[in-house]
């Protein structure tokens, strides 16, 4: 009985998140970068749909373009990683610098220790 309850709940969020996910992809579509940053974001958790990391970093670029410093933030992050990206620690430097001169806290709060990794790599490379 529990196991039934618990699984008929789970379908209930599964159908509620992939609604919500179609809802803000069509509010996405029309350029308002709020709704890019969330498509976005449940792209990269697969969250409403299938986990797509390219897909995410199509909709944060999108966003980003269009103000939005969550996802220009989201992007530095991506790229610093290799997140759905190819690996590029200075573009993910360059777009969290940017944030962070936008105001973004926590582009802020991240800054200092994404410029001492690269400077790490650095003294490992012996550059």
């Amino acid at each position: 009985m529990e196991s039934c309850v618990r699984i008929k709940i789970m379908g209930f969020f599964k159908n509620r998140t992939a609604r919500l996910f179609n809802e803000s992809l069509m509010k996405a579509e029309q350029g308002i970068p709020e709704f890019q940053v969330i498509v976005a974001d449940m792209l990269r958790e697969g969250a409403g749909t299938v986990s797509d990391n390219q897909k995410a970093i199509y909709w944060y670029e999108e966003a980003s373009n269009n103000g939005n410093t969550e996802a220009t933030y989201k992007l530095g992050v991506a790229y610093f990683r290799g997140d759905g990206v190819d690996e590029d620690i200075d573009k993910g430097i360059e777009y969290v610098e940017r944030a962070a001169k936008d105001g973004y806290k926590m582009a802020t709060k991240t800054l200092p220790t994404m410029k001492a990794f690269k400077q790490h790599q650095k003294l490992v490379k012996g550059e």
